[in-house]
């Protein structure tokens, strides 16, 4: 978000009491209660973390009453006479309720003075790429693509267990992993990488499951050829000739190799191995039936049978083969009886198909079935009971489906909090509430307007507190920034429909246009804004637009658009993408942020709007990655910038969430990322807010629908939690 709070008054999260808990609707504020004499800071009321341990820090506004808090038994630490304190305590896998008791002066001890929930998942998935099912220990294995790791859920708790990669298990590090398959009775799994990543990949890695041990078991360097790897996606076994077979949609054929010595043999292959009019297009996903001696698989919008002694293909479904729904972009694949089960990414759906007629067959989609709608099907896999089968969905949903109706469960489900449903509600912006505590948030309702959500800084539940349906007043249509008055109980919101802002009143939840060029107000057109201040100095709101390259000053009063700064001329470096900005009011000066090329840090003098550079990508030293937000750390003279998209484990340059830019010397410094600080890493982080007086940053991940917390009390690394999901 975007804001600068002019007064700092109590702030922190609040916990909610045995009794006199308030919950709240849509409008009025619930004022910090003097009755409660500790507050939990991090991560909140509620939060979910992928550690078996959690720091819970947090504040008592007079520590004159505390002598000392435990938090779950553990004695919490402080150093300042528990005006501040900290606590390490360790977790247990699911739902961790943990009393925090305050022992104060003459001896009282009030137990369970306030609670904390805190649901600890295991390893919290970023993108679920395969699965494997061990039935016999219900667990289901699964590749993470972005962590670059082997997981397994418990399937009787949700749990997931990390196995191989990010840190456990020795050899080489995966580099893409794509297939994963099981070989249980030598306790080992196989895992394919594709071409994605270093030129090293494109190779067959064995893990030892109980160590979780990597080894190179097939590739260029390792096992003879022709032919070699060239982008191998999935993978199958045979343990009757202890032979892998392996989908390469790069090759564009089967290669099966004897995992001993890696030597490779094309099975079927266009202009290779084989026969038949029916060539691969780019074969990404088989099963086989070694016992029929065929493997069927998946071709982008095509299935086919091979018949692995003499490599004939011949297409068995496809828009020429069969009855039914056209294929667009095939994925998993697996046997269910006598019929195939296919994913279908490109229409969101499971799909059955004959293997006699080709006939294709809806068994689940948002259409067929009810459950948690698909977002991207990326695989399939075999279940232990006849008649279901697990999927997995682009990043971290792992469904439980029935065939006969196509009704869809989640296998594990993190979700923390009570109130309103965040699932495909994307919530944006954020602004804290330095006066309540409370956080407020931009979602989505069913009809894609813009919704205004409050999380309850007393117990934590999801709240909505103005937008259709809550509250009278315009309804903005479009995701925007949004900016927080908070002496003046307002809340200003950007709508990219409209192009106009609005305010929201903070007493009541009522809307009320503020400006809009034809509407109310003159002055220029306020187009395409990316981000929103309030600056408590004068009262007014900043503006910045990527499309016309210019900060606008809007006075809330008449509603007057004024532009502080251009490309006009006279302004200094010209804007290319101005992305984020933060006041810095102290050097009466605003800090902004721009995605072009070099990556810029601009200040832009509050009063005149001339534009100077403070460091960009060619200065300093460390990455300068793209970024959502930025806010002033000024006890820290640096600027935190969070970036809009989280990559991957393999690329240094992308798994970074929140790096800090040094004011003094442009010098970039990882602060958070999928090596640096614990905790759940975000995936889409697209805007966020931020508290110095708590040492907080509070971001919204539009991907995962959930917003994450981080602790910047050590200025050095943040760890993070999910607070609501």
């Amino acid at each position: 978000m975007r804001s600068l709070r002019a007064v700092l008054i109590v702030s922190g999260l609040l916990l909610c009491l045995p009794v006199g808990c308030g919950g709240g609707g849509g409008g009025g504020d619930d004022a910090i209660s003097e009755n409660t004499l500790v507050r939990v800071v991090f991560p909140g009321p509620t939060g979910i973390t992928d550690q078996t341990t959690i720091r819970i820090r947090g504040t008592a506004p007079d520590a004159s009453q505390v002598d000392g808090v435990r938090v779950d038994g553990v004695v919490a630490t402080s150093g300042d006479g528990f005006a501040t304190w900290e606590a390490d305590v360790a977790l247990a896998p699911g739902l961790n309720v943990l009393p925090v008791d305050v022992l104060q002066p003459g001896g009282a001890v009030l137990t369970a003075h306030v609670v904390v929930q805190v649901l600890s998942v295991g390893q919290y998935p970023l993108f679920v790429r395969e699965l494997a099912l061990d039935d016999a220990s219900g667990r289901l294995y699964y590749i993470d693509a972005r962590l670059q790791t082997l997981a397994a859920i418990a399937l009787a708790t949700g749990h997931r267990t990390l196995l191989s990669g990010g840190g456990v298990g020795a050899g080489p590090d995966f580099v893409d992993p794509e297939g994963v398959v099981l070989d249980l009775p030598n306790g080992r799994a196989f895992i394919v990488e594709g071409a994605q990543g270093s030129p090293g990949a494109r190779r067959v890695m064995e893990v030892t499951l109980a160590t979780g041990a990597r080894t190179i078991v097939a590739s260029s360097s390792v096992g003879t050829g022709p032919p070699n790897f060239n982008d191998p996606m999935a993978l199958t076994y045979d343990p009757q000739t202890d032979t892998v077979l392996v989908a390469d949609e790069g090759f564009n054929g089967l290669i099966s190799f004897d995992p001993d010595n890696g030597n490779r043999t094309d099975v079927s292959s266009n202009g290779g191995a084989g026969s038949g009019d029916d060539f691969f297009i780019g074969p990404r996903e088989l099963v086989a039936d070694f016992l029929g001696n065929t493997a069927y698989v998946n071709d982008r919008n095509a299935v086919y049978s091979v018949n692995l002694t003499t490599g004939a293909r011949t297409i068995i479904s496809d828009d020429n083969t069969g009855a039914g729904d056209d294929f667009q972009t095939l994925t998993g694949i697996v046997m269910d009886g006598a019929q195939l089960v296919v994913g279908d990414e490109g229409t969101r759906r499971i799909v059955g198909v004959d293997v006699t007629t080709g006939n294709r067959t809806t068994l689940s989609s948002d259409s067929v079935g009810t459950g948690p709608e698909f977002d991207r099907v990326v695989d399939v896999e075999n279940h232990g009971t006849a008649g279901r089968i697990y999927a997995c969905d682009e990043e971290h949903k792992v469904f439980d489906i029935a065939l006969g109706t196509g009704n869809r469960s989640l296998v594990f489900d993190d979700r923390i909090g009570v109130g309103v449903d965040l699932t495909d509600r994307f919530p944006g912006d954020v602004a804290y509430d330095p006066l309540t505590g409370a956080l407020f948030a931009m979602i989505r309702d069913t009809s894609l307007n813009a919704q205004i959500l409050r999380i309850n800084p007393v117990n934590g539940e999801r709240l909505l507190f103005s937008g259709p349906g809550v509250r009278s007043g315009p309804i903005f249509g479009g995701f925007g920034p949004i900016a927080i008055d908070a002496a003046g109980r307002r809340l200003f919101i950007y709508d990219w429909d409209t192009e106009a802002l609005y305010a929201v009143d903070l007493n009541d939840g009522d809307r009320s246009l503020i400006s809009q060029a034809g509407a109310r107000g003159a002055g220029p057109s306020i187009p395409s804004a990316m981000d929103l201040l309030f600056d408590p100095v004068d009262g007014t709101v900043l503006l910045i637009s990527s499309n016309q390259d210019h900060i606008v000053e809007i006075d809330p009063t008449t509603g007057n658009r004024t532009t502080l700064s251009d490309n006009s001329g006279g302004f200094g470096p010209a804007f290319s993408v101005p992305n984020a900005m933060t006041l810095d009011l102290a050097s009466n000066r605003i800090l902004v942020l721009d995605n072009g090329f070099p990556r810029t840090l601009y200040a832009v003098n509050r009063t005149t709007g001339v534009r100077t550079v403070v460091t960009d990508s060619t200065l300093g030293t460390g990455t300068f990655p793209g970024g959502s937000a930025i806010h002033l750390d000024a006890a820290n003279n640096r600027v935190l910038l969070l970036r809009d998209q989280v990559a991957n484990a393999s690329s240094p340059t992308t798994n970074v969430d929140v790096t800090g830019i040094d004011l003094t010397t442009g010098n970039r410094t990882v602060l958070s990322s999928i090596d640096v600080g614990v905790g759940p890493n975000p995936i889409s982080p697209r805007a966020a807010d931020y508290d110095p007086v708590t040492h907080r940053l509070f971001a919204p991940d539009t991907r995962f629908d959930a917003v994450y917390v981080y602790d910047t009390s050590n200025p050095l690394v943040f760890d993070r939690a999910v607070l609501t999901r």
